[in-house]
């Protein structure tokens, strides 16, 4: 999906530096990092140079534009901490995207926007 921008160095921000991401309640946790011009997602590591951290429906949220990083941010949703700099990289880079010229947007906005409903309903039960 970051091919163009890979290969126009949208991405160069990441260049020697490691993030890590942890989905708290999916127990994921990865790290992302830029390598020899490809992007690698591997097991985290200890010594990240920034780590984002939020729920599913947090990720969710960001990822169908349905609420923006400092909004999440602001309401503790999207926690962040490391390098404060390479976080706005990061945030400028994501709301930059353009999602309709990415390969298979229409495909992946329809599975993460189902994916969402579903959150939004659980999110719902769950407050009862």
């Amino acid at each position: 999906m970051f091919a163009m921008p890979l290969q126009e160095g949208e991405l160069d921000f990441l260049a020697d530096r490691v993030m890590n991401v942890f989905v708290s309640d999916a127990g994921l946790r990865f790290s992302v990092r830029l390598d020899e011009d490809r992007l690698r997602v591997e097991i985290e590591v200890p010594e990240a140079d920034l780590t984002i951290e939020g729920t599913v429906y947090t990720f969710l949220l960001l990822a169908t534009r349905k609420e923006d990083a400092d909004t999440l941010f602001f309401r503790r949703q999207l926690k962040t901490s490391g390098d404060t700099e390479l976080g706005l990289f990061v945030k400028n880079f994501l709301d930059g995207i353009e999602p309709e010229t990415l390969p298979y947007h229409r495909t992946v906005d329809a599975v993460l926007r189902s994916s969402l409903a579903v959150a939004e309903g659980f999110d719902k039960i769950r407050k009862r």
